[in-house]
């Protein structure tokens, strides 16, 4: 099963994002979502980008506050959709805001940056593992500190650097909550 991958690159503050379905060997009981190319910043381009008529609009909201009950809904006037090979970006007054991949969406770290993240639930990760994630490695069980929230597997997380409080990435859970924080508890070697 192929996966886009979405990563927040914090040198550059910029979003990420590949068009291609990834395999990665993910250990730290979270599937990340990175990306490759700029999305925004120009190696990317879409297909097509165009304004969301209202009664999709309303559609799309609908279905984010039933995927994300607590998101914290703001008044947003001009959605707009940008379609590249394999996944949707939605845009909400010209920011990047969701993701739809593989008909799931997925929240951009500008969103989360801009309105919070405390509608999700959290993964705190070490520093030492956010230096590791921005260099692309796999989120590792030793390098996660907490979790905040009760999850499933298949819930979309954020994980959150512990020492800055700042989301550097969002995954799709491969353990639940409990699992996790008994993997961590029990001072979990190596990755799942």
């Amino acid at each position: 099963m192929g996966v886009a991958i979405l990563k927040r690159g914090l040198s550059r503050g910029s979003v990420f994002l590949s068009s291609h379905s990834l395999e990665w060997g993910f250990k730290g009981g979270v599937r990340e979502f990175l990306f490759g190319s700029w999305v925004m910043g120009g190696v990317a381009r879409p297909t097509r980008r165009h304004p969301l008529q209202k009664r999709f609009m309303r559609g799309l909201l609908e279905e984010l506050l039933k995927q994300y009950p607590g998101f914290p809904l703001r008044d947003v006037r001009l959605v707009e959709v940008a379609e590249f090979e394999g996944f949707t970006l939605y845009l909400f007054d010209g920011k990047a805001a969701f993701f739809r991949v593989e008909g799931l969406l997925i929240p951009a770290l500008s969103l989360l940056l801009d309105v919070g993240y405390d509608w999700l639930p959290q993964v705190y990760v070490d520093r030492g593992a956010t230096r590791a994630m921005v260099r692309g490695a796999d989120l590792m069980i030793p390098g996660i500190r907490r979790v905040s929230g009760d999850f499933s597997v298949g819930s979309i997380v954020v994980i959150v650097d512990e020492e800055s409080g700042s989301p550097i990435a969002v995954g799709e859970a491969l353990l639940d909550s409990r699992s996790l924080s008994e993997s961590i508890s029990g001072g979990g070697r190596g990755g799942l």
